[in-house]
């Protein structure tokens, strides 16, 4: 679920695997995968030798009861502003025997568990990043840069299941290397809201600048910016460590 440059490495590599997999973008949005929906192929380059080349998909569709329709997992792979979209979407069309895995999660599983109630509610489990480094070359195209992999955690909700889960998750998906305690010291685990909020504040005249070719990565990082980061991501450790949490420095 989720047309951006995740969700197309995702369902490129999960196809790749030998899974049978639908793409789903909200009608609203379907303009800016033309040529997914056109074609049913995604095209992967870059520097990950076993993620090359065209990849044909089962299915792209935006009717969300027809895309998650007999699917064993479901990978909601979207910014955490999409998820109660998402969650509301997929209300009345999950069941039980379902696995929905949020990539990354930012306590997605909490936003999905509050919509779709304890009736038929699938498994819900969150990872703590995408599992890639990848850019789609242009709005439209269906060519998919991968510049790298990220290892990535997990946790689940209910807790319990991620035990009994895990082996055929790894199998299935990613190799996980962590199972988290729950999904809220996963959400707390996730750096990104304080990796990024000092290069663009600090350096947000370039970003809005039409006459600045700006690039966060290879030049937001200033002193400046990374003692914010380091302040913001003290207040995160420090709540982790009052819910009993020892979370990752970001450094």
């Amino acid at each position: 679920l989720g047309g951006g440059n995740g969700a197309h490495t995702m369902a490129a590599e999960m196809a790749l695997k030998g899974h049978t997999v639908n793409l789903f973008e909200m009608p609203r949005f379907k303009h800016a995968m033309k040529e997914v929906f056109e074609t049913k192929t995604i095209i992967l380059k870059g520097n990950i030798p076993e993620l090359q080349g065209p990849v044909e998909l089962n299915m792209v569709t935006d009717d969300i009861a027809k895309a998650v329709e007999g699917c064993r997992y479901i990978c909601l792979t979207t910014p955490a502003f999409a998820h109660l979209d998402y969650a509301k979407l997929l209300k009345g069309h999950v069941h039980r025997d379902q696995i929905i895995v949020t990539y990354p999660g930012a306590f997605g599983a909490l936003v999905l568990k509050n919509v779709l109630g304890d009736e038929d509610c699938p498994v819900l489990a969150d990872a703590n990043n995408l599992p890639y480094d990848s850019r789609l070359v242009a709005k439209g195209s269906n060519v998919v840069n991968v510049f790298g992999r990220n290892p990535i955690n997990i946790a689940f909700l209910p807790a319990e299941k991620g035990p009994e889960l895990i082996d055929e998750m790894r199998e299935d998906l990613f190799p996980f290397e962590k199972i988290y305690t729950d999904v809220l010291e996963c959400g707390l685990a996730i750096v990104n809201p304080d990796w990024h909020a000092g290069p663009v504040l600090f350096n947000i005249s370039n970003i809005e600048s039409p006459h600045v070719n700006f690039y966060l990565y290879e030049m937001g990082w200033t002193p400046s910016a990374c003692r914010l980061n380091i302040a913001m991501d003290k207040e995160r450790k420090a709540v982790g460590e009052a819910l009993g949490y020892n979370l990752r420095p970001m450094e």
